[in-house]
């Protein structure tokens, strides 16, 4: 007997098209696809749907933290232009740009040196209305000759209150 009696040839095998071929994953012992059983569509379909809501929750949760963090960006902004004395913090906060979160006191110092109208000038401790009028130096009668003469609306306050007070 031959050897060659029992082999199959080329020309006897069917014709099978490469793509209808399975091919062998990339990795040994990895498979592209996890294997489902049969029988379980309903199941792979939900584990799909449940994916796609995890994806989705993930990405509302990334939302939100940016969100977050613009709006602890934008607070620190106010809070360093209120300590910086800004008349107008909405338009200091446009000159302003873009900011770093650690950069915000040097942004806020920088607007204030390139734009300090944006800003209330900072002049020394202004005396009350309590101790202008508790120094007793003056008389009624030279702060009324004062108000009188110079027709300074402060001067005549100052006369007013100490007529009342001197009651």
């Amino acid at each position: 007997m031959d050897a060659n009696e029992g082999a199959v040839t080329m020309e006897d095998a069917p014709m099978v098209s490469v793509e209808a071929r399975e091919t062998a994953p990339e990795r040994p012992g990895l498979e592209t696809e996890s294997p489902r059983p049969e029988g379980v569509d309903g199941a792979s379909e939900s584990l799909d749907a449940l994916a796609a809501r995890l994806a989705e929750a993930e990405r509302r949760a990334a939302d939100a933290m940016a969100e977050l963090e613009r709006v602890r960006l934008e607070r620190e902004i106010d809070r360093e232009l209120l300590r910086a004395g800004a008349v107008d913090a909405e338009a200091a906060r446009s000159a302003m740009g873009e900011v770093a979160p650690d950069g915000v006191a040097a942004a806020v110092a920088e607007v204030r040196r390139a734009r300090p109208a944006l800003f209330a000038r900072r002049e020394g401790v202004r005396a009350s209305a309590a101790s202008v009028t508790g120094r007793g130096a003056e008389s009624i009668e030279d702060l009324a000759a004062a108000a009188r003469s110079s027709g300074d609306r402060r001067l005549l306050l100052r006369y007013l209150r100490r007529r009342r007070t001197a009651r």
